[in-house]
């Protein structure tokens, strides 16, 4: 039989530790019998603290066995490792008496803490690392007690500050801060920061100045409203199709035979009917202009509709 290490406990608690019993030959489960007794040693301690309850084949299954008691300190129970052995009972008619059956222990995590120590100090030092820190844990009291001290002693004691900002530097540094901000608009005008031009450089204005002077005549320069007048007549492009489509074929003038009109023909519904031609406007059911035609014997042709 092997034995299990139960868990650390406290005191008043409960303990329930299973065992198995089997056939020393064919290692089958087997049922524990010869009045089966058990007792529990302090660690290396010769006097057994108390009697446990044992229940042979729990719930019906042979073979499985439970022992069950309280950690109580009238019983003698302190902090240490505990063994559960058996004191009577045999298997396959062997005696298992001096069979350990569990182990436990009560507030000595020795083990645990072991485990979670470093495995060796660094600089005779335990290094460790904050993974995550409560709410609060750093208020401004305890910064103000004690972070603040630490890092003034910090610095009075160290043999080089080179590159640390004294306080008048960073009295500099806020100065313009605030010189920043007071230059910044309070809002953006469409998305964008708006400035006006308070004073020209010397430089631009004799540029200015030089540039005006190369014109032969300052009088010819248009004013801002002759150059706004002029851009509101400029003609876009649709204007100028338009235009084109509205002159006299003949040239010179508008209307009467228009470019458009000259186009209908080859566009929009013709028909000959009675020795009269038709040309019809774009919508092919008003007539645009008409004359009488003539046509040869040879030259059938009646009607025309490209629509």
């Amino acid at each position: 039989m092997t034995f299990p290490y139960v868990g650390d406990f406290s005191l008043e608690d409960p303990v329930q530790i299973f065992f198995n019993t089997r056939n020393f030959t064919t290692f089958a489960p087997t049922t524990l019998l010869g009045t089966p007794a058990a007792v529990v040693y302090l660690q290396n301690d010769a006097n057994e603290i108390a009697a446990v309850n044992l229940f042979v084949d729990h719930d019906g299954r042979v073979g499985l066995n439970r022992v069950g008691f309280f950690l109580s300190a009238a019983s003698g129970y302190i902090a240490g490792t505990y063994h559960v052995v058996l004191t009577a009972g045999t298997v396959g008619g062997v005696s298992v008496a001096g069979q350990i059956i569990g182990g436990f222990s009560i507030s000595n995590r020795s083990r645990d803490i072991i485990a979670r120590l470093p495995a060796a100090l660094i600089g005779g030092r335990m290094d460790s690392h904050v993974g995550a820190m409560a709410a609060d844990t750093l208020n401004a009291s305890a910064l103000a007690a004690d972070a603040g001290l630490e890092i003034r002693t910090g610095l009075a004691t160290t043999g080089d500050v080179t590159g640390l900002a004294t306080a008048a530097a960073l009295a500099n540094v806020q100065q313009d801060t605030f010189d920043i901000k007071n230059r910044i608009p309070l809002f953006l005008n469409g998305g964008r920061m708006e400035s006006h031009i308070g004073s020209a450089s010397i430089e631009a204005i004799l540029a200015i100045q030089q540039g005006l002077a190369r014109t032969n005549d300052l009088d010819e320069l248009p004013t801002n409203a002759e150059l706004a007048a002029a851009l509101e007549v400029i003609a876009t492009a649709t204007e100028v199709a338009d235009a084109i489509l509205r002159r006299n074929v003949a040239g010179g003038s508008d209307g009467v035979r228009t470019v458009s009109e000259a186009l209908y023909v080859l566009r929009n519904k013709t028909e000959i009917i009675g020795g009269f031609m038709k040309v019809y406007q774009t919508d092919d059911a008003t007539v645009a202009f008409q004359g009488p035609v003539t046509t040869a014997p040879g030259d059938p042709l009646t009607s025309f509709d490209p629509a």
